[in-house]
């Protein structure tokens, strides 16, 4: 950003601003009055609207005057800039983009005095001074600028691709996990691992356990101590899955529905009984990556309504329809929306976890949820109904070690990628700081100097104030005359007299 012109290079003048430009007043045009036309109507903020007039017809640079100050905009086609800005038509044929990065990488924005709507003063901009370069040069700088621009932007644009590949790359990866190809070579080097299917048979004598004790619990509470087993006939055995419509599992897998393998658990609270405790909502959570984003506490959100309660290790699943990809494995206590499950996981955790954030997982659930209007949400028996490639507890924890290296160098490369998008505006300011130094393109001495070209623009413009002088003092002899005859014509009606000419 130019903010005093140093050295620069001796065919060049140092001047104000105001001794090359006019910044001109837009004029007004509200919403109301504008029809839809051909030419654009232009703002601080840039092209706001259209109309069927226009105030401008060569090209021109519009200013931000008003609000978004120092901003500016480039219009090669007749327009309207309304009286939030200011508009440069005139360049006494210096290009207009040399003007264009110009006035970008001066400090407009700060020359702000109003305290509230900020405003741009023109007589503070005139004082500005900058480097005026000899004719041809400001072709060149254009040109090389141009040329940089164009090239920077290719290489902004190839890694913009980037990471929609990474995504795909993520959603690959763990289609990989859930079908046994991560862990291919694993399963030949640990062939005599315990099965899946006694995995799950383990889980579910765990499960029918745990409901016997809370039910006994609950039978001697209400002073109904059973003197036999029958009600233990009363407990719900998951029903078994159909796998007639599944992919088939490498040996040793085995397909479970979600109910078998994990617990949505409840926990509603009244958030006033935990104002400090933090509160995760689906906005807190990325999309698709099961990364945790800010958040605030129970308190700070304002929170009413009854919240599930979390504790670590549980996996936190948004049930809201639009934001069903949505989860995470969380590692402290909190409470969550009403609209996000606490999952308790009966297999690995970030095994269930990273089935959750896949494509598959997703596909599923919106089968079984349907197109629901009314209420667009993923209830307990949808997700419970789910199906869930289950392998030994051995590979889990191998296909989780797998998914998370490869995960993090995607990551690695999303950071890489971010950070040069971040740096391409700096490189844009850099670039713009060598062309006003005089350093982006070498100087011709055959070039006419700037001197030269300034003495020409002096002289064109006080050409123009000449005839703007001129125009003022005829109109004003006119208006004089004007008024003198119309006194004399009433004159002579009050005098009976004809009318003078």
């Amino acid at each position: 950003m130019i903010d005093k012109v140093t050295q620069i290079p001796k065919t060049w003048e140092a001047v104000s601003l105001g001794d090359i430009v006019e910044l001109k007043y837009g004029k007004s045009l509200t919403k109301s009055n504008r029809d839809s036309g051909d030419y654009p109507v232009y703002g601080s903020n840039g092209i706001i609207g259209f109309h069927s007039n226009f105030i401008v017809e060569n090209p021109c640079l519009i200013v931000g005057r008003k609000g978004s100050i120092g901003e500016v905009h480039i219009c090669k086609n007749p327009c309207y800039p309304i009286d939030t800005t200011y508009y440069i038509n005139e360049f006494y044929e210096q290009p207009v983009n040399y003007w264009l990065y110009l006035l970008k990488a001066l400090p407009l924005g700060q020359l702000n005095r109003a305290s509230a709507v900020p405003g741009l003063n023109r007589e503070d901009a005139y004082k500005i001074r900058i480097p005026l370069p000899p004719l041809n040069e400001q072709r060149r700088i254009v040109a090389k600028i141009e040329a940089l621009k164009a090239r920077s932007q290719r290489v902004k644009e190839a890694l913009e691709a980037i990471p929609p590949l990474l995504d795909q790359f993520r959603q690959s990866v763990l289609a990989a996990a859930f079908r046994g190809d991560l862990t291919a070579d694993w399963r030949e080097k640990n062939p005599d691992v315990e099965p899946a299917s006694v995995l799950l048979e383990r889980i579910r004598a765990e499960r029918r356990r745990r409901w016997e004790e809370a039910e006994l619990e609950r039978m001697k509470a209400s002073g109904k101590t059973p003197t036999d087993d029958k009600w233990k006939s009363k407990y719900d055995e998951p029903e078994p899955i159909d796998t007639v419509n599944l992919s088939e599992l490498p040996i040793g897998w085995c397909w479970a529905k979600f109910e078998t393998v994990a617990t949505i658990a409840s926990n509603l609270v009244q958030p006033s009984n935990y104002p400090n405790y933090p509160h995760i909502a689906p906005d807190n959570v990325e999309k698709g990556s099961g990364k945790l984003l800010e958040y605030r506490t129970v308190e700070e959100d304002g929170v009413t309504s009854p919240k599930h309660l979390f504790f670590p290790g549980q996996i936190i699943y948004s049930k809201i329809r639009p934001y069903l990809s949505k989860c995470v494995l969380i590692d402290f206590e909190g409470l969550c929306s009403a609209d996000m499950y606490p999952v308790d996981s009966h297999i690995c955790s970030e095994y269930l976890f990273y089935y959750i954030l896949s494509d598959t997982f997703l596909d599923l659930i919106q089968k079984e949820s349907g197109s629901r209007v009314v209420l667009p949400k993923a209830n307990q028996k949808q997700v419970y109904a789910i199906s869930v490639p289950v392998p030994p507890l051995e590979e889990q924890i191998a296909i989780v070690e797998k998914v998370k290296r490869l995960l993090i160098h995607k990551d690695c490369v999303i950071a890489i990628i971010k950070n040069q998008l971040e740096k391409f505006e700096e490189l844009q300011q850099s670039i713009l700081a060598k062309a006003f130094r005089g350093e982006l393109v070498p100087q011709d001495p055959n070039d006419e100097p700037a001197s030269v070209l300034l003495e020409r623009i002096r002289a064109e413009r006080a050409k123009q104030d000449a005839a703007k002088t001129a125009k003022k003092s005829t109109a004003k002899t006119t208006g004089q005359r004007r008024r003198r005859s119309q006194q004399q014509d009433s004159e002579s009606v009050q005098l009976g007299l004809p009318g003078l000419e």
